[in-house]
């Protein structure tokens, strides 16, 4: 009885598909069948010219059988194509999904948003291998983590032989030596932090010495950041022979040893020429930010605030004057506070003493920053009649 069952439904099968009621699985359909597939059921009047012509060559008996076996297969087609209902238990109540249309979504916060809009600076060089914009971010977290190791203190001349006044008098000679060896910006910000951390270390220094801790330590910070530097002969030609080769080496060593040889104070030239591209400055406002931090450094005061935010004062200082802009916080948008980490409020207060210093310039017996800046080569930026414009009258005026 198998036998024949299994006879029968092998017989059955091969007599639908020599006669087309059921394609093989796999076939495609034709153009004249696709509609079909949108009610997800088989188009029987365009199966009935088929069945017309099979019943001039079959019994009534072999068509109606036949007839029986589609009617299955339409019934298991539409069952196959059923989409699947959850079933639901009794005593809950099933979710119900609603949609929201694009208004009714909500907004991201304001903080995101600002993010997205912020430009990178570093798009048009992210190809250049010179410009390592891939480390830029670890790069400038280190130089943070430097300005905070190697701080120097508010008081650090309490109680010291050198006084302000003596220091401003070093610095001003310094910066003059600098311009005569033509050597490069970093050479003589790294030169002068090397004289404030020895100061801090040594309250002995006093008038007769200071100008040789100045010598060694423009030697100490050529020898750092040039690749040619002057020969020792030159040194001691700047002091007008004060001090021998040998006092200068000397003064050079004891240097070191009390700085430990830590050497990496980050300038704030380094910060700043970051700050510039973010905030895309131009040439003017650039030589204008650099001349605002080399007349800092003069200042005693201003040499305990980190490089990274007296640069960020100079720069915003700097874009208020060439462009006359009064209200500054204007300046200071979305992608500088990202990028410099800064809010307009935490350098404040050194801007201020930037622009007093700026305002008292030209009543200044340290002339020699200004003398520099009034060269062509620096745009003649330092007599830029805006240096004595509203802003600057407003800043210096203003209560720290």
């Amino acid at each position: 009885m198998a036998t024949m069952r299994h006879a029968t439904i092998q017989e059955t099968k091969e007599n639908l598909h020599t006669k087309g009621l059921i394609k093989p699985q796999g076939t495609t359909h034709t153009a004249t069948q696709r509609p079909a597939l949108t009610g997800l059921s088989i188009n029987t009047q365009a199966t009935a010219p088929a069945l017309k012509d099979i019943s001039k060559k079959c019994d009534i008996t072999a068509k109606a059988k036949d007839v029986k076996e589609v009617q299955l297969v339409q019934k298991q087609s539409k069952l196959d194509h059923k989409p699947l209902q959850p079933r639901k238990e009794e005593g809950k109540q099933q979710p119900q999904l609603r949609l929201q249309s694009r208004s009714q979504v909500p907004a991201p916060s304001q903080e995101k948003s600002d993010i997205t809009k912020i430009e990178d600076p570093d798009k048009s060089t992210i190809q250049d291998p010179l410009q390592v914009t891939e480390y830029l971010k670890d790069i400038f977290a280190h130089l943070r983590d430097l300005e905070t190791k190697y701080a120097i203190r508010e008081d650090f001349l309490d109680h010291h032989r050198t006084t302000p006044n003596m220091r401003s008098v070093l610095v001003n000679w310094l910066v003059e030596i600098h311009a005569d060896f033509e050597q490069k910006p970093e050479t003589l910000y790294l030169c002068v932090s090397i004289v404030d951390r020895y100061l801090q270390t040594n309250t002995l220094v006093g008038r007769s010495s200071l100008q040789l801790v100045g010598t060694a330590a423009l030697l100490i910070a050529s020898k750092y950041e040039e690749m040619y530097l002057p020969s020792l002969s030159d040194f001691e030609y700047i002091c007008d022979g004060a001090f021998t080769s040998k006092q200068i080496i000397q003064m050079e060593i004891d240097i070191l040893k009390r700085l430990e040889f830590n050497l990496g104070y980050p300038p704030a030239i380094q910060f700043l020429k970051r700050y510039s591209k973010v905030i895309r400055a131009k040439a003017e406002h650039y030589t204008m930010s650099k001349y605002f931090l080399e007349l800092a450094l003069l200042e005693h005061t201003l040499s305990s605030v980190k490089p990274s935010l007296l640069a960020a004062a100079a720069c915003c200082l700097a874009k208020g004057v060439i462009d006359e802009i009064m209200e500054l916080p204007k300046i200071w948008t979305p992608a500088m506070v990202h990028y410099t980490t800064y809010q307009y409020q935490d350098f404040r207060r050194p801007m201020i003493q930037l622009a007093g210093i700026v305002a008292k310039v030209d009543t200044s017996s340290f002339t020699q920053v200004k003398k520099k800046y009034s060269a062509a080569a620096y745009l003649k930026i330092s007599n830029n009649e805006n240096l004595n414009g509203p802003l600057i009258r407003k800043l210096a005026s203003t209560k720290k």
